[in-house]
């Protein structure tokens, strides 16, 4: 057996990734989908770019401001904000700044639901999630906002 097709071995490819198939002598995967990131459009692309900064510069801003912090102790309404997903939250603040201050009050009860926090909670705790969704979300996110060329954009792309 050669060493490249030890390092493929049938019976752990199939444990490590179920349902993909490799060609054992190069070590490519077969029937895989293209890769969509390496196809971008660079104006799209500034402007995204553009407004996730100014969209994180907000945030920032107003954590320093203590709204956070008021928004941590206020309640929350969830019938304003039923039935929608971080990802929509996110974009729809990305995409307009004036959106940004529900975003944070939706973060701040998801903050509240996703973990425990024995010293309190506070707005860096807040702006950790919303970076860590950005982080979680950023090919989707760039996907709705039309920078890959072959995606289309839009809200329905």
């Amino acid at each position: 057996m050669t060493k490249l097709r030890e390092a493929f071995d049938i019976d752990q490819a199939s444990r490590l990734c179920y349902g993909a198939h490799f060609n054992l002598r190069t070590g490519t995967c077969l029937f895989s989908l293209p890769d969509i990131t390496t196809q971008v459009n660079p104006e799209v692309r500034r402007e995204w770019l553009r407004s996730l900064r100014t969209f994180k510069k907000d945030i920032k801003v107003r954590q320093k401001l203590g709204v956070v912090d008021t928004l941590l102790k206020a309640p929350f309404d969830r019938d304003k904000y039923g039935g929608r997903f971080e990802f929509q939250i996110l974009a729809d603040a990305i995409e307009d700044s004036s959106k940004v201050l529900d975003c944070l009050q939706c973060y701040c009860f998801i903050t509240k639901t996703r973990a425990y926090y024995p010293q309190g909670m506070t707005g860096k705790d807040v702006i950790s999630t919303i970076e860590d969704d950005l982080s979680r979300f950023s090919v989707g996110l760039r996907k709705r906002f039309g920078v890959f060329s072959d995606t289309g954009g839009g809200k329905d792309g």
